[in-house]
């Protein structure tokens, strides 16, 4: 298993904010071209598309995309700027803080918060 905090940027921290953090699966919709596309249970318990392809889905680099990040998280959180125009980030526990470019550093203290919660 790789450290989170060893994560860098791109596809492999991407999907794992996708699965661990925001609860999708990857998956093909036949009625589509046949392209993986991320997939969210609905209150019915079926799987439906999120409108996002892994190629799309970089909360690690987009600060937007990361910003869902933080809104999933749903709980307390505190993002500063750091004296070398880095960001600090944690959310809910201090110990759970991850320094780095904003996106990047809200990944891993996402992941680090639900590592420390399980």
């Amino acid at each position: 298993m790789v450290e989170v905090r060893k994560l860098k940027v791109g596809k492999e921290l991407d999907c794992k904010i996708a699965e661990k953090v925001m609860g999708w699966k990857i998956g093909v919709d036949p009625a589509e071209d046949g392209g993986a596309s991320w997939f969210v249970e609905s209150n019915g318990g079926d799987w439906v598309e999120t409108g996002y392809y892994p190629d799309n889905f970089k909360p690690s680099t987009d600060i937007k995309v990361a910003w869902k990040v933080v809104e999933k998280m749903n709980c307390p959180y505190i993002i500063a700027s750091t004296e070398d125009g880095e960001s600090w980030v944690h959310f809910g526990n201090e110990g759970n803080a991850a320094i780095g470019e904003t996106p990047h550093a809200i990944c891993i203290a996402a992941l680090l918060t639900l590592e420390d919660k399980a």
